[in-house]
């Protein structure tokens, strides 16, 4: 017990010191910092008092594994890491995959992990789970969901370059009361910030079978898991995980970039709002809503579901993750949507396009969202898109202050969005939450050492069912 105590209190004084200082070694970038470091806070900020005890990755392990009201195999996608003397650990090794992105996923973060430790040998002994599916699920309650949507948000009609200035400066507020979902498809009821009953049922509805986490001073937050994004209603924390290829990441987008400069000149675009995606799921997300507006209004919104559904940049490695996204550089103004759970990847790939990134309001985010800016790098429309046309009609009016943001957007995606940055990510996460164990980690005896070139990575192994201890 005296043993526990001591690791606890040891941890303690850890974490607070991390929260002040933070450690950052001589290879991180100083911009990159600023904006991890703000994202870290918040996302570590429930676990600062009380820490996590052993039982955390067990509890975290068995997110998703209910009997009755979902499929068991959803465990699967759960993955227990250990790093203990600086070598990474899976354990359990590779478990089957679900489909091609579990697989890319999984190959994704062991690249990451093995390019991490040679650029940082001395990494602190730490274990967690990352959770490799679309969803978060450790959700928090309704009353704890946290505000979301730009605060800043201004109908387009209503911007001049006075509110602009004043929103490159950090300085603006927002010039209508749009509440934490700025817009929702449940158009006649009112919405403030952290509640929209339409979110409320896919959340909470169908989320298979998450148990809720009411927090308060007598029941502590005792579970973390690592998932793509941080949303208002979890307490997941974003992790990378579907950097699809990451060993080719900064030469996919720098050749994204060339080629669509090279093709597609400002002044040669058409100044209509483009989107094209899957149709997976599209009775449960916005995109449809584009769909519809595009049969409305053809010559303002160009929406379509994919031609056809290509499969073969997950069945082989080194296919960009879009197939030919470059053709999307042929338009002016291009739409960022949510997929069927309230996020969607592509940013990262829109974001070097010179073009007008229109970008719904949604309520997740990944960990790098930070570095883009309503106003400065992007212009933000309602979540029910209602403001789509009227966004559409001022670009075309604004056509250089639309330019402006869109050379802001794409030279900070080039200056941050590269294989360094993530890895500093990556990094100043686990350092920080190895601080907030309140135990000593010791190697699991199923634990496998990572090798990102193991045979099981390269080709997808048939599922069984699959049933967590």
């Amino acid at each position: 017990a005296m043993r526990q105590s001591y690791w606890w209190v040891v941890a303690a004084l850890a974490t607070m010191a991390t929260m002040t200082t933070g450690d950052r070694p001589g290879w991180y970038d100083e911009e990159t910092f600023a904006v991890y470091d703000s994202f870290l806070r918040r996302k570590l900020e429930p676990y600062k008092e009380h820490g996590l005890g052993a039982d955390a990755v067990k509890l975290a392990m068995r997110l998703g594994a209910c009997k009755d009201t979902c499929d068991p195999n959803e465990a699967r996608w759960n993955t227990h890491f250990q790093i203990v003397n600086g070598t990474v650990y899976a354990v359990g090794g590779i478990q089957p995959f679900w489909n091609e992105h579990h697989r890319k996923r999984v190959k994704a973060v062991y690249t990451i992990f093995a390019e991490l430790v040679k650029l940082q040998p001395d990494l602190p002994d730490v274990e967690f789970v990352i959770n490799f599916h679309d969803y978060n699920k450790v959700l928090r309650s309704q009353e704890d969901t946290m505000s979301w949507g730009d605060s800043t948000y201004c109908p387009p009609f209503a911007l001049n370059e006075s509110f602009l200035e004043s929103a490159r400066s950090g300085a603006s507020r927002s010039c209508e009361a749009v509440g934490g979902s700025a817009g929702s498809f449940k158009e006649h009821e009112p919405q403030f910030h952290g509640h929209d009953w339409q979110l409320h049922y896919r959340i909470y509805g169908n989320h298979f079978g998450n148990p809720i986490i009411r927090v308060n001073e007598t029941n502590p937050l005792k579970i973390a898991i690592f998932s793509a994004t941080s949303c208002a209603f979890s307490y997941d924390i974003s992790f990378p995980t579907t950097f699809y290829d990451f060993d080719l990441l900064d030469q996919e987008y720098s050749e994204l970039f060339q080629t669509t400069e090279a093709l597609f000149p400002w002044d040669s675009k058409l100044d209509v709002a483009f989107f094209r995606g899957s149709c997976w799921f599209y009775k449960s997300h916005g995109r449809t809503a584009a769909m519809t507006m595009s049969k409305v209004a053809k010559d303002l919104v160009d929406a379509e579901w994919y031609d056809e559904i290509r499969t073969d940049m997950l069945e082989k490695d080194g296919i960009p993750q879009f197939g030919d996204i470059h053709e999307s550089a042929r338009y002016k103004y291009l739409l960022h949507l949510e997929g069927h759970d309230f996020w969607s990847m592509r940013i990262r790939s829109l974001a070097h396009i010179r073009s007008l990134l229109l970008m719904q309001q949604l309520p997740c985010e990944e960990f790098y969202y930070g570095f883009f800016k309503p106003y400065t790098h992007y212009l933000p429309i309602k979540r029910d898109l209602s403001d789509l046309f009227e966004a559409v009609l001022w670009a075309r009016q604004n056509d250089d202050v639309v330019l402006n943001i869109s050379d802001s957007l794409v030279n900070t995606a080039r200056r941050v969005l590269n294989k360094k940055s993530v890895l500093q990510y990556v990094h100043m996460a686990i350092v920080r939450y190895s601080k907030l164990l309140r135990y000593q980690v010791k190697l699991h005896p199923k634990a496998r050492p990572i090798d990102p070139q193991n045979r099981s990575l390269q080709q997808h192994l048939c599922a069984f069912q699959f049933r967590p201890s």
